[in-house]
């Protein structure tokens, strides 16, 4: 799946495990940072404690994380989707 999720709490714990990736602004609960601590590579945390951002500037962080990944897989697909059509015309 290439599916991503933002998310803050245990209410969004199933999405989060269900997405490829999850970014989170900042946690809100202990059992949330038990699953981030014992997925660490599923999680991306942008604000809260031990980070720099707090509040909207810790989502408006992991919308922009959100939108570079997705600028950059369109910019790969392209490239590809370039590279095959110059090899079918050669």
């Amino acid at each position: 799946t290439h599916a991503v999720c933002m998310c803050d709490d245990d209410n969004d714990l199933e999405m989060a495990m269900a997405c490829n990736h999850a970014y989170i602004p900042e946690i809100s609960s202990s059992s949330m940072k038990d699953i981030i601590d014992k997925h660490p590579d599923h999680f991306t945390q942008t604000g809260g404690e031990g980070h720099e951002l707090s509040g909207t500037d810790s989502s408006e962080a992991a919308l922009e994380m959100i939108f570079g990944s997705f600028e950059s897989k369109l910019k790969d697909s392209s490239v590809q989707s370039e590279t095959a059509i110059t090899s079918e015309e050669s």
